[in-house]
């Protein structure tokens, strides 16, 4: 029987309390479900820097196209831009490679109330990128995926989300209609004001004419 490569790298000072409570407050910011999950990211996060780091220091043919499969890969995913070098490569931080999981996509485009939430909808299979079910909450999401991140048709939460976006629409619409004219505008109730100024002079003149006739 093949026996499973570990995907990840237990730190080396493993009760180091700083890094426990660093740990910790990005557990609860992304809505991971262990530390396993922040390794196996940082172990992806250090393959990727190898590679940067063996292909700079070679000048080969062979190495150029590594280089830019690589390249191309990152930017794929979001995590450089298409003018980044592979130096560049060594300045990607872990939060931004977490910033491009599944569960932090569907979190942050309003699909989940948080970032757990997030991660059980995606288990559960309420979740679909590109039209196609993804289950897999560390699934990176490309960069042309990403306006395709929705729900499975059919999907009981896809209803309560439109419900949701419906509301918000009504809210805000109501909102502009109760907002203060900008500067130099002027509301109804100052327009009826003007008016109603505008025509006191006239009826006051004829007021002081309709007495001159009476005593006349």
């Amino acid at each position: 029987m093949r026996r499973l490569r570990k995907k990840f790298d237990v730190p080396k000072q493993l009760w180091n309390r700083g890094r426990i409570d660093s740990d910790r407050q990005i557990l609860s910011e992304y809505g991971l479900q262990n530390m396993k999950e922040i390794w196996k990211a940082e172990a992806r996060l250090r393959d990727f820097m190898r590679q940067a780091k063996r292909l700079v220091a070679l000048h080969t043919a062979q190495s150029e196209k590594e280089k830019k499969l690589l390249l191309d890969k990152l930017v794929k995913v979001g995590l450089i831009s298409p003018s980044s070098s592979v130096e560049d490569v060594l300045g990607i931080g872990l939060k931004q490679l977490l910033d491009r999981r599944l569960q932090t996509v569907v979190f942050k485009a309003g699909l989940a109330n948080t970032a757990k939430q997030a991660r059980q909808l995606i288990v559960h299979g309420h979740v679909a990128v590109a039209g196609s079910k993804v289950t897999v909450p560390s699934y990176l999401v490309s960069v042309s995926e990403e306006s395709s991140v929705s729900f499975v048709p059919g999907s009981s939460f896809a209803k309560q989300h439109e419900e949701k976006k419906t509301k918000v629409v009504e809210k805000k619409e109501e909102k502009k209609s109760k907002e203060k004219p900008k500067k130099g505008e002027k509301s109804k109730k100052d327009v009826v004001k003007d008016g109603e100024k505008s025509e006191g002079p006239k009826d006051k003149g004829k007021s002081k004419k309709g007495s001159a006739a009476k005593e006349g």
